[in-house]
């Protein structure tokens, strides 16, 4: 609240609406983004919340933690790959693979 104590329904009732206002607002100022307009939802922020988790690198057990779940549940129902992730995943998979292929190229010379 204003005081530095938890905000009670009123107030939180007041940020969301102005959150959600700011965001019709920003899609109406943007329509050539490519973005698809969405609801602010609870489920949507928590699935982002822990979207990011993994993103940031949380392992699993960690992430799964956080969010209350069993890491399966978690992983079915709040995550998704985004391309960032598959990216860095297919370079993960090609460097390993380079390396045991041609292990003379990625082994250091120490003299």
């Amino acid at each position: 609240g204003h005081a530095g104590g938890p905000m009670g329904l009123s107030e939180l009732n007041k940020q969301w609406r102005k959150a959600k206002e700011k965001i019709k607002q920003w899609f109406e100022a943007n329509p050539d983004t490519g973005i698809e307009q969405f609801n602010l939802t609870c489920r949507l922020l928590r699935h982002t919340y822990c979207t990011a988790l993994f993103d940031a690198g949380v392992d699993e057990i960690s992430a799964a933690e956080i969010m209350g779940h069993d890491v399966s549940i978690m992983r079915q129902i709040y995550t998704h790959i985004s391309e960032e992730r598959k990216k860095a995943t297919v370079e993960k998979i090609e460097t390993l693979y380079k390396a045991k292929k041609c292990p003379e190229k990625s082994a250091k010379v120490v003299e």
